[in-house]
C-alpha cells in the first residue's frame, strides 16, 4: 500500500471547540495525524494538521470531514521548513545584557 504525507488547514467555528475532530481521523480511517499549528478565537478556530496514509484513506476522511462544518483546504505548502540546516540563533528572554 502506498503512502503519502499531506498538509491540511482546517477551519471552523467556534460552536465546534467541543467536537472530536483528530482522533475520529487516526481511528475510522487509519491516518497518522500530526497537528502542525492550530489557533483559536472567539471567531472560530484554524489547524494545520499533517496527514499520512493511503491516498485513498486521505481522501475518504477529507471527504467525511467535510460533511460536519469543517472548511478543508488542501493539500496546502509547507510552510514550516523540516530541512533547515541554518544554526539556530540564540533565544534572549528577560530584559538583556
Amino acid at each position: 500500500m502506498r503512502t503519502i504525507s499531506e498538509l491540511y488547514t482546517f477551519s471552523f467555528s467556534q460552536a465546534m471547540y467541543d467536537t472530536p475532530l483528530i482522533t475520529p481521523l487516526a481511528k475510522k480511517f487509519r491516518l497518522e495525524v500530526v497537528i502542525r499549528r492550530a489557533m483559536l478565537s472567539d471567531a472560530g478556530g484554524t489547524m494545520e494538521v499533517r496527514l499520512t496514509g493511503s491516498p485513498e484513506e486521505i481522501g475518504r476522511a477529507i471527504a467525511d470531514l467535510s460533511t460536519t462544518g469543517v472548511n478543508v483546504i488542501g493539500p496546502v505548502a509547507d510552510t514550516i521548513n523540516e530541512t533547515n540546516d541554518a544554526e539556530p540563533r540564540p533565544a534572549y528572554i528577560g530584559r538583556g545584557t
